[in-house]
């Protein structure tokens, strides 16, 4: 487990397409932003389009960036002989 995040500490500073949020900090942005979103006076209205594209932009971003992730370090992962 510990090699693991090694390699994810390692390959985020090797500048695997990381934004300057850590995973954690991204999962609790977008929580906050879907909260936001679910209690927003706009919610039954058509004003609310453009804050829901705004959301799944970011949910995508944060997608793209951790399988971004995923694939460097699954790239770096020495093969195994079968």
């Amino acid at each position: 487990m510990a090699l693991a995040a090694d390699r994810e500490h390692e390959t985020a500073e090797r500048g695997a397409r990381r934004s300057s949020l850590s995973d954690a900090e991204d999962a609790t942005a977008l929580r906050i932003n879907l909260t936001r979103l679910r209690s927003d006076p706009e919610l039954r209205s058509h004003r609310i389009v453009a804050k829901l594209a705004a959301f799944e932009h970011s949910v995508r971003a944060v997608a793209e960036r951790a399988e971004e992730t995923l694939r460097t370090i699954d790239a770096q992962q020495p093969r195994s002989r079968s």
